[in-house]
């Protein structure tokens, strides 16, 4: 069943919601990739020099680099998609298709 134009519109109509969703990903991300090392080889080669930043500047530098297609990394949609449904789901009280669900006979990375 696809999402219908209402539930499109209420989503669109809230704002920052993009941000929120990257950031609770980088956060995640962080934590599992890279064990909080703010000096690990592959979180300087993805965001620059760390040096001087505090963990919240490198989610946030993570975050802003998701919001830009080469930062992401395969399997990043299903990712992407889980967080912003329970944010749709527990905040806004909306229920949210995602591609996947709308879309099982499609295989996505």
């Amino acid at each position: 069943m696809a999402n219908s134009e209402e539930v499109l519109k209420k989503i669109e109509e809230i704002s920052g919601l993009e941000d929120e969703i990257m950031t609770i990903i980088a956060k995640s991300d962080f934590k599992k990739f890279y064990n909080e090392n703010l000096n690990d080889d592959r979180l300087i080669e993805l965001i620059g020099n760390t040096d001087g930043l505090t963990e919240e500047d490198v989610i946030k530098k993570l975050a802003d680099n998701y919001k830009n297609p080469s930062g992401i990394y395969l399997g990043f949609c299903h990712g992407y998609w889980s967080v912003k449904k329970s944010i749709l789901k527990n905040k806004y009280n909306i229920e949210w298709e995602t591609p996947q669900e709308e879309n099982p006979h499609i295989e996505y990375d």
